[in-house]
């Protein structure tokens, strides 16, 4: 803990976990003065209790002053699955942490009782405010695997081995992985969850994503949002109804999962600012007939259309479309196919039409019936 404290900056903030040993206790004096001395970095450590040892009330009644101070420090059961799991023992700890044991881990993709085990402690942790850690994750397979249970926390070979000296993170590689692994489960829940950001918000679309957000709604107000390229999301952008908004994205990767990518409500405007480079996948973007979409910005977009009856900018071909101006400095590209496709426009527009200022235009369609203005 002193450590921590001396190099705080190597740490960042992040938790240090330390095993404690049934029958050694800090008397009060000293358990006072430790709070006294880490007050401001309680919140950064976590004490462990092993789960096969016997924890006497005493021993965690003065753990327990660690966790009730203001600094809240957490408690975690170690190797949890591997003594008298029970409820009763749960209730009595009262962790914030719980840390399944390695041995239930090893081998879990193609173990169908040590899976079953995983995901029913798992969602028993959930149901009870408690976080769940796998231990001893060595491999892609299990890695996989325990995500799909709804795993918290990863602990383990794959993601870092043992090391005197605090890692500044984990690879990049292990870390994409990570984040497909977690965005895999995203895809496949189809219940929609709307993420509602504050004016003047700047949104990370990946740290959303992996808080199970499938899409966004947009109000009166100024907002940024972030992504990267490398990760493609399957996520839907809204503009409310009436709202004017204006919306920087920046390095955005998104494919629409059943309907146009970002959709403008009635009579809303927004004014679409592109930085770096950005893709709509699926569908483009849809401007009803009352509503209005201004381009601008020095990014670079490009809409791939794959489904038929689609949305490139506009609306689908034969519906009404609203006001679109085009008059960013970078270059838009809509490569549209499929039947009945729509590059740019619609219909017809009962707006002012579209308007091209100083943009860059590539308009690719191949179908049964393509149209562009």
């Amino acid at each position: 803990m002193e450590r921590y404290v001396n190099e705080n900056e190597a740490f960042r903030g992040r938790k240090v976990f330390i095993n404690t040993i049934p029958g050694y206790l800090l008397d009060d004096k000293d358990l006072s003065a430790l709070i006294e001395r880490f007050h401001d970095h309680l919140d950064c450590f976590v004490f462990e209790l092993l789960e096969d040892s016997p924890t006497s009330d005493e021993e965690l009644a003065r753990l327990k002053q660690l966790c009730k101070s203001d600094g809240q420090a957490q408690i975690a059961i170690d190797d949890y699955g591997t003594g008298h799991s029970n409820i009763i023992n749960l209730l009595r700890y009262a962790p914030q942490i719980i840390k399944i044991d390695r041995g239930l881990i090893t081998g879990i993709e193609s173990d169908h009782n040590r899976r079953l085990f995983v995901q029913n402690t798992i969602d028993f942790a959930h149901q009870n405010g408690i976080k769940a850690l796998a231990e001893g994750v060595e491999t892609l397979e299990e890695l996989n695997t325990v995500i799909e249970c709804g795993i918290d926390l990863i602990q383990g070979y794959y993601t870092g081995r043992p090391s005197e000296q605090p890692l500044a993170d984990i690879s990049g590689d292990v870390r994409n992985r990570l984040i497909e692994a977690n965005l895999q489960i995203v895809r496949y829940d189809k219940e929609a969850k709307f993420y509602f950001p504050q004016d003047g918000e700047e949104i990370s679309l990946l740290d959303i994503a992996l808080q199970r957000y499938t899409a966004i709604m947009l109000q009166q107000g100024s907002y940024k949002l972030n992504g990267e390229a490398s990760h493609k999301i399957d996520f839907t952008v809204f503009v409310a109804d009436g709202a004017k908004v204006q919306l920087k994205v920046r390095n955005v990767s998104i494919k629409g999962i059943a309907e146009p990518t970002i959709q403008l409500g009635a009579a809303s405007e927004l004014e679409l600012i592109l930085e770096g480079e950005n893709t709509l996948d699926k569908e483009g973007i849809l401007v009803p007939a009352t509503a209005s979409l201004t381009v601008r910005g020095d990014g670079n977009l490009q809409i791939n259309n794959t489904r038929n009856y689609s949305v490139g900018i506009g609306s689908v071909y034969n519906a009404t479309y609203g006001t679109i101006s085009l008059e960013s400095k970078g270059k838009i590209s809509v490569s549209a196919s499929g039947e009945k496709i729509i590059c740019l426009g619609g219909g017809w527009s009962d707006g002012a039409g579209i308007r091209v200022d100083g943009t860059s235009l590539d308009l690719v369609g191949n179908g049964v019936s393509s149209r562009r203005p």
